[in-house]
């Protein structure tokens, strides 16, 4: 179980709840989709390391989004495909930068 700090609350979630996160260039704030269909608004200081830091299995792919790599089916044409309930999730696509880092930590991807 990990504490996420939301812009109401803290909020505890376990691994298997969280999908990915998002981060929303408009609002300038990192969200956690969770596997209930919601959408967790993360608090103002909440950067990529704090949210990296929170278990082993999330990994960045992008200057946007962090994945919970135990969601993760597959890389096609530089995109994740999630396994459900995340598998209509929207385009998370892998930047050439951490694709590498990836291909480096999973060498089977």
């Amino acid at each position: 179980t990990h504490c996420i700090s939301s812009a109401a609350s803290d909020v505890y979630k376990r691994q298997e709840e969280i999908g990915y996160f998002r981060y929303n260039s408009k609002s300038k704030l990192w969200e956690v989709m969770l596997s209930n269909k919601h959408t967790l608004i993360l608090k103002r200081n909440t950067n990529s390391q704090k949210i990296l830091s929170l278990h082993p299995y999330l990994l960045q792919i992008s200057q946007s989004y962090i994945i919970n790599i135990s969601y993760l089916a597959s890389i096609e044409d530089n995109n994740c495909v999630l396994l459900p309930p995340f598998n209509d999730a929207e385009l998370l696509q892998v930047s050439k930068s951490f694709m590498k880092k990836l291909k480096e930590k999973y060498p089977c991807l």
